[in-house]
């Protein structure tokens, strides 16, 4: 909550509508990448819904629509980021059963599916901006503004350094000789 609530509150979001929604969508990946898909984008829904009634949007309306097709969009790519989710871990398991002789870097990976992750989100939003053309004028006329949260205890603090170490534990051997 703490990582997508620090995402949307940049200031580089602030009057400019098409980075804020990419940075929805980047809160909603992380989440997803990192956590679980299915509470990342419960939380972005309410960030979305949150800041579409501050600005005067209907939940129905263009915006908050594609908000929520690119949530989930967001997340199903986020899910599949990490070499440690089922998903990741079952695919590689069946090439491995084809060729047991095969073998994964999974730094290659994470790098390939980070950088045609954030290509992806990007080309939704420029297909959106230019095909469903939501109207952004609203965000011009009226400042969202998400509620404060609490910072993170002693506690969260070392399990995200953990979570940062799994990863890394995870990833190093791949860039090593």
């Amino acid at each position: 909550v703490n990582i997508s609530h620090a995402l949307i509150n940049m200031k580089i979001c602030k009057g400019r509508p098409w980075v804020l929604s990419f940075m929805i969508l980047m809160a909603s990946f992380w989440s997803s990448a990192l956590v679980s898909g299915i509470a990342g984008s419960f939380i972005c829904f309410e960030f979305v819904y949150s800041i579409a009634q501050q600005t005067g949007y209907k939940r129905r309306d263009p915006w908050p629509a594609m908000m929520i097709a690119g949530i989930l969009f967001a997340a199903c790519i986020g899910g599949a980021l990490m070499p440690y989710k089922q998903g990741v871990v079952a695919s590689f398991g069946f090439l491995a059963s084809v060729d047991p002789n095969l073998v994964y870097n999974y730094g290659e990976y994470f790098i390939f599916g980070l950088v045609f992750s954030v290509i992806s989100m990007a080309l939704y939003l420029v297909g959106c901006k230019f095909i469903i053309k939501p109207d952004m004028k609203l965000f011009a006329q009226v400042q969202y503004e998400l509620q404060e949260i609490e910072p993170l205890n002693d506690k969260q603090k070392f399990t995200g350094i953990l979570l940062a170490l799994l990863v890394a534990v995870m990833l190093i051997p791949s860039f090593l000789p």
